[in-house]
């Protein structure tokens, strides 16, 4: 009990601390709320089928907080302007240099999302394949469930060591979820959930191509208004100096 208050006591003080006030986010989004439902470009959990309950998986390492960060839809970035010709006109009397730093800040915005997508694109690439072949192996399974046939099977016991098993009259099957946890589903729930799984990392993959597509586009439309600027502004500074007679 007395351990229980003495904790307590401290998570209040810590949280009253100012030096632990929360930092406003660096990437600015649209006004749009943030739906309570996952984000759809957040991957499924890795899954590995292990036939014998003895298959080890790698460690799934910590989570990747830059890429939780991510807002749940790209396209809630605003989208950058285009400058036209008449680049004064744009302008409308804001300094030159003012615009060319939003147009800069907006620029990396663009790009360190577009990192983080590429590196949620190259996670969801090397899941889907083994989320196709767990299923598989899950499908063999449920062929065999009833069957008199043993099933004759190699499982990895540690690196570089496999053992051979004898699997009779399978009706179960571990699946590892990440973080190193292993759960035990009945066949039948172990093949919806792998096609559930398989569904939503085909439909991340879909949207962050789209995503990517997005944001390919705002970048490029940033870097012509950005040499578009930049040019005028070398333009008006020359126009400004006085001519010199040689």
């Amino acid at each position: 009990f007395f351990a229980a208050q003495l904790l307590k006591r401290r998570c209040s003080l810590a949280s009253s601390h100012p030096l632990h006030t929360p930092s406003a986010p660096s990437v600015h989004c649209l006004t749009t709320p943030r739906p309570p439902s996952p984000s759809p470009l957040s991957p499924p959990p890795a899954v590995t089928m292990s036939a014998t309950s003895s298959e080890s998986a790698p460690p799934e390492g910590a989570p990747d907080t830059a890429a939780d960060a991510l807002p749940p839809g790209v396209h809630r970035v605003e989208t950058a302007p285009f400058v036209g010709e008449d680049v004064a006109a744009f302008l409308k009397g804001e300094s030159p240099e003012v615009v060319l730093n939003r147009f800069q800040e907006k620029y990396s915005t663009y790009k360190q999302l577009e990192l983080r997508l590429v590196q949620r694109k190259a996670m969801l690439k090397k899941k889907i394949p083994e989320i196709k072949s767990t299923l598989a192996m899950v499908n063999y399974l449920v062929e065999k469930k009833g069957s008199t046939e043993d099933i004759i099977t190699n499982f990895e016991v540690s690196d570089s060591l496999h053992a051979k098993a004898v699997v009779k009259e399978p009706t179960s099957v571990c699946l590892f979820l990440g973080a190193n946890t292993m759960v035990e589903y009945k066949l039948d729930e172990a093949l919806e959930l792998l096609q559930k799984n398989l569904s939503n990392a085909d439909g991340s993959l879909k949207q962050i191509n789209d995503d990517l597509r997005f944001l390919k586009e705002q970048i490029t439309t940033s870097e012509v208004n950005i040499a578009r600027v930049y040019n005028y502004d070398i333009k008006k500074k020359r126009a400004s100096r006085p001519l010199q007679v040689k």
